[in-house]
């Protein structure tokens, strides 16, 4: 049954494979609910207090049926639970077979490990149905739907084919592998349109969303914006938003005097040795096989630190049904062994394995007792015991922290000692350089990473997804209407009672058809005369806002009495000379971006360069309609990965690939306008492709802004041609 509320408040839907609860029997065989521990968990649970909760999700192979079950989910307060049943053949198919034999190797790089078995992905979109079947019924029009992770990924594109109106967001907490990984995948395409269903997609690095965005391009040749990608008449809007700890759950328990008592306790059986941690779930991307070799190889290294330090390997049961998983265990058992036995004494063992669930005040102690905590998992998402570790320290006498390069969180914990987890030899040093390293350099480290988790929060994590979710909302694109004649009749009437009017108007496509070669699309008569009576009436600024080049404008348009906008707002022409709009970026940049466009050009007949001032553009519209755009798809991939250091930026246009300035937009032509020519009482903008979607979004709600042509747009209104303009425009004469 549909979940209401009486109030029909705005509602945050979490949906997620599990539910933030475990459901067991007590030994008189009723069932009890407790709180399971997890990333996941961590990071919603600081949003109940702010939003109304309601939490979709399974608790389990062949659970949640029953009616105690239910009664129990009624008397839980903080959130409200909606259960997806997944009988226990489902739950092999989707979960043990699929998600974790299939998506979760392919998405940690581990493709060897990969078993693509079409039985199970039938059970993967059958439970993914399930799962939107669920959020469709409990669904209220101003709900915030929510999904997460890799379980999910179908789920998205489900609800939208039957919710076209809801707002959707997906988070990934996993790596998004590159594109050449990825195309191995079976059933690329529809993961990848199943995810696109959603409004925003949530990524924990920018280096995860670059990954996703060069997938689409290259898979379904989708183009892609800085902010996204537009599919099926929708925008997609991806974000990089690292999810946090919950700093303040942490920090308290800390200071619990419970969990001090533990502390002390634990403390006694370590006395004066230096204890390396080691958190993780049991799972061969965490690389612990390799981190206990390289403590292995650290102890043969440093006989010095023999008897003075153990390991204490922290390991979370995870995913028991799957072998590879089983067998990791027993490697690590004989792992640990055998160093035992080589090293160990009567009394120290140099590595201690706890395999065990553990609650968050366990973890608290484990970090707090810690003095060196080693993350080093192979490949992983995020990792937030290296996060946790740092904030359970205490301020005056910090731990060191070892961190993967290849976690996410490594990009903002800079101020860990990084390392390969590969390089045992690397993690050797690293164990030796922590356990050595001065308590003043410590602090240092610890207080710059301390700053940062403070700020990026799981508070903050979770509601800057939802501000995001919640502002792409309020900016869905909707089917615009063409003109009509009471529309028309409304812009004459503002026009005659306007005293100072702002026309904002592109060149190729609005004004003018485009044509198949650029310097053919010369102004005719009829432009030139439509330009120069507007420009003639001194209430009217008409400004050309092109992306052409300022010697092309000014050949064509400089005696029409127009100021000119050159190169998509780079260059301003202001009937004196022109003014650069932002910085000069250093020209050097072509001589690396040239090269590659001439390949292209090479490859493809029909294609060729246009170089302008502050961008080179590959032009492709006289090529053979799809092999050009395939080869455009891949010359912008080889481009973005080209241009990642540098302030510049590749654009998809109409049958054109350019690379300008990361600055630049037309966008720009509104705000030198305002400011250099003041107050208008009118402002009307025309354009018909997405460089002019920059200067639609740009301008006052009150301004009048038409896009030429079908293609989804933020303007208001539409006209249907070059031929549709110019009448109108002649009739506001």
């Amino acid at each position: 049954m549909p979940v209401r509320s009486a109030k029909r408040a705005e509602r945050v839907v979490v949906v997620s494979n599990r539910l933030p609860i475990t459901l067991s029997r007590t030994r008189d065989m009723h069932h009890k609910l407790t709180r399971s521990s997890g990333g996941l968990i961590s990071a919603i649970e600081p949003l109940y207090k702010k939003h109304n909760l309601v939490w979709i999700g399974s608790l389990g192979p062949g659970a949640g049926r029953g009616t105690q079950t239910q009664k129990l989910l009624k008397k839980v307060r903080d959130f409200t639970y909606v259960t997806v049943d997944v009988d226990r053949r489902e739950w092999q198919g989707y979960y043990n077979g699929f998600s974790n034999k299939a998506l979760w190797p392919l998405l940690h790089y581990f493709n060897a490990f990969c078993q693509f078995d079409e039985k199970q992905w039938e059970m993967y979109r059958h439970v993914n149905h399930k799962f939107a079947e669920k959020i469709i019924r409990t669904y209220h029009k101003k709900d915030l739907i929510w999904i997460h992770d890799y379980h999910l990924m179908l789920v998205p594109q489900i609800v939208r084919n039957k919710l076209p109106e809801s707002r959707i967001g997906f988070y990934l907490h996993t790596p998004f592998p590159s594109s050449e990984l990825f195309r191995v995948f079976p059933w690329r395409n529809e993961v990848l349109e199943g995810l696109l269903g959603a409004d925003l997609l949530g990524f924990h690095t920018y280096d995860y969303l670059r990954h996703f965005r060069s997938s689409i391009l290259r898979i379904l040749g989708i183009e892609c914006e800085m902010a996204g990608a537009r599919y099926q008449g929708r925008h997609i809007s991806m974000e990089a938003i690292p999810v946090g700890a919950d700093v303040d759950r942490i920090e308290e328990l800390s200071k619990n005097v419970k969990v001090k008592k533990s502390f002390a306790t634990l403390k006694k059986t370590t006395g004066k040795l230096k204890i390396l941690l080691g958190v993780d779930r049991l799972d061969y991307t965490k690389g612990i096989v390799d981190r206990l070799e390289a403590y292995e190889l650290f102890l043969e290294e440093h006989p010095e630190w023999r008897g003075k330090v153990e390991f204490f390997q922290v390991l979370v049961p995870s995913r028991i049904e799957v072998d590879s998983y089983l067998n990791l265990k027993l490697s690590i058992d004989a792992l640990a062994g055998r160093v035992n036995a080589q090293y160990g004494k009567p009394d120290w063992t140099p590595i201690r394995c706890f395999y065990r669930q553990l609650v968050m005040e366990d973890l608290v102690n484990y970090y707090a007792n810690a003095d060196v905590a080693v993350v080093t998992p192979l490949r992983d998402g995020m990792n937030l015991v290296c996060k946790e570790f740092v904030l359970a320290q205490h301020p005056d006498t910090p731990g060191a922290l070892i961190l993967s390069e290849f976690c996410g969180a490594a990009s903002e914990l800079s101020d860990a000692i990084i390392v390969n987890p590969s390089n045992k030899k690397e993690v050797a040093d690293a164990m030796k350089t922590a356990l050595e390293m001065k308590p003043e350099e410590v602090k240092r480290r610890y207080e710059s990473m301390y700053k940062v988790l403070k700020v990026y929060s799981a508070e903050n994590w979770g509601q800057r997804f939802i501000q995001s979710l919640k502002a792409i909302s309020r900016k869905k694109k909707i089917e615009r209407p063409f003109l009509d004649r009471p529309t028309r009749n409304k812009i004459k009437s503002q026009w005659k009672k306007a005293s100072r009017r702002l026309l904002l108007l592109d060149y190729d496509g609005s004004l003018t058809d485009i044509v198949s070669l650029p310097k053919h699309a010369m102004p005719t008569s009829t432009i030139l005369r439509l330009l120069r009576q507007l420009t003639a009436d001194k209430k009217n600024l008409v400004m050309i806002v092109s992306g052409r080049s300022r010697d092309v404008l000014e050949e064509w348009l400089m005696k029409t009495g127009a100021y000119l906008c050159a190169e998509h707002g780079a260059w301003v022409w202001d009937t004196q000379k022109w003014r650069r709009t932002v910085n000069h970026v250093n020209p050097d940049w072509k001589k690396q971006v040239r090269p590659v466009m001439q390949v292209y050009t090479e490859r493809t007949a029909g294609s060729f360069i246009e170089e302008k001032e502050e961008a080179l553009a590959w032009h492709y519209r006289l090529s053979e309609p799809d092999y050009g755009a395939w080869q455009a798809n891949n010359l912008a991939f080889n481009l973005e990965s080209l241009l990642q250091n540098l302030p510049l930026q590749c654009l998809m246009g109409k049958k054109v690939v350019e690379v300008r300035h990361r600055e630049v937009h037309k966008g720009i032509a509104w705000r030198w306008t305002r400011k250099a020519k003041g107050n208008f009482d009118f402002v009307l903008a025309i354009g018909d492709d997405r460089t002019d979607e920059d200067l639609f979004a740009a301008l006052p709600d009150k301004a009048y802004t038409i896009r030429v042509g079908l293609a989804e747009s933020v303007a208001k209104f539409r006209l249907s041609s070059p031929t549709d303009v110019r009448k109108f425009l002649k009739s506001l004469l």
